[in-house]
Order: C-alpha cells, then structure tokens, then sequence
C-alpha cells in the first residue's frame, strides 16, 4: 500500500482497511462478492488467503493469474503471477 493516502476523513487508508474490506465483501456474500468469489475467494478460506502485514496486503488464490492491476488510479502499473 502507498504511504500517505487518506480516506475523506483524512485517516490514513492501512493494508489492514483494504484486508478488512475484501473480506467482509465475501463473507456477506453481497456485491462485489461474485468478483472475488471468482478467484476461488470463500467465507471459510478469506482468513488465509487474504493477509494484511505492516504496508503490504498478500492475496493468494487457487487460480493460475497471469495479470492483477493495482487499480484505476495506477492502471499502468501491472502486477504479474507466475504459474508454477
């Protein structure tokens, strides 16, 4: 996560908000949940698999992702997952 981005309150916006955030839109089961459901995401796996730790958030799937963009914001910028 990029140092000094702040949410509308001014409160810096952590790894552990975004964690948070993906995990409570599976275990709701409601929008956006079938985006990350997709990816293999469940009520019963998101505390594994989605994993905040100081500045960075780790993500792992049971899919083979060959391209992950960090955002709109920062769409030139990609993200690649190798295979093994």
């Amino acid at each position: 996560m990029r140092e000094g981005v702040t949410f509308e309150s001014g409160n810096a916006v952590t790894a552990q908000d975004a964690e948070w955030s993906l995990r409570r839109a599976v275990t709701l089961h409601k929008t956006p949940s079938f985006i990350l459901t997709q990816f293999g995401f469940t009520a019963e796996n998101v505390g594994e698999t989605i994993v905040a730790d100081g500045n960075t958030i780790s993500i792992t799937t049971d899919r083979c992702l060959w391209r992950l963009y960090a955002g709109q914001q920062e769409a030139k910028r990609v993200r690649y997952a190798y295979c093994e």
